[in-house]
């Protein structure tokens, strides 16, 4: 029974929001850290499953010449298989929206979406792993790597051109459309003593994108194109239980993004 709620709890916590413009880079010691299963109970086992939720907000993805933050939300779960215990290959699949604002031909030109499917894959592996003992606590230290894809296409809901508002389904708009993708690679640092495993790392992400939308009889159209690609991120687990883990998360430079995340191993 206890199981059972804790899988309802998990189930109703997917439907959270993470960035599609970047994502959580999250602790590479996930695979090692969940050591059994809630279905699958054999500490020795080497393969399992995880679910997992996040909470992402994205306050600001640097974007060439946007003249406001640039901001996006997804909803959605993260789904993977653990490989020997050293790394994750998962996939990423929910909702996401946008915000998007840039000055083209003398005028502000800005896209506000509704949300709709955004989907990613990506792995993580664990390249160096060191324990130790101190005192009665024994400390381990891993080096390792992330890699992640994202895609989304939003339903443009709105358009500000020039402060006038107009709905995607005025007369006045046609061709409205925003679509973005999104590449990340991490390295990263984490240091595990007892149930509290800090790690950092640097990132590089980059966006490839694009705006679209004719008002009033007139075409506007913007590439999105990350104006920073490097950046820094510093998180944290905690182990709930063998089986699961709650996570928080701040990445920077590049972006202004907080996040949280609970995973479970099945």
């Amino acid at each position: 029974m206890r199981h059972l709620i804790t899988i309802v709890i998990l189930l109703s916590f997917v439907f959270s929001a993470f960035a599609v413009y970047a994502a959580p880079v999250g602790n590479i010691a996930t695979a090692a850290l969940l050591k059994k299963g809630l279905i699958l109970k054999d500490k020795e086992g080497k393969f399992g499953f995880i679910l997992a939720g996040e909470v992402d907000n994205v306050q600001n993805r640097k974007i060439e010449h946007q003249t406001e933050k640039s901001k996006s939300n997804f909803y959605g779960a993260k789904i993977g298989a653990i490989i020997a215990d050293r790394g994750i290959i998962y996939g990423l699949i929910g909702a996401s929206d946008a915000e998007q604002e840039y000055n083209i031909s003398n005028s502000e030109v800005k896209w506000e979406t509704e949300y709709d499917i955004a989907w990613g894959v990506g792995a993580n592996v664990i390249l160096f792993e060191n324990k130790s003992q101190v005192d009665k606590y024994e400390i381990t230290i891993r080096l390792g790597a992330d890699a992640k894809f994202m895609s989304a296409k939003p339903n443009v809901d709105k358009m500000i051109f020039d402060g006038m508002e107009y709905d995607s389904s005025s007369s006045n708009v046609s061709d409205a459309s925003l679509n973005i993708n999104n590449w990340q690679a991490a390295a990263e640092f984490s240091f595990e003593i007892y149930r509290f495993i800090p790690y950092i790392g640097v990132k590089y992400s980059d966006v490839d994108g694009e705006a679209k939308a004719t008002i009033n009889g007139n075409e506007y159209e913007q590439d999105l194109r990350a104006k920073n690609k490097f950046g820094f991120f510093v998180g944290g687990d905690i182990m709930l239980t063998d089986s699961i883990s709650l996570n928080a998360e701040g990445r920077f430079v590049d972006e202004m993004a907080f996040s949280a995340n609970l995973c479970a191993r099945f």
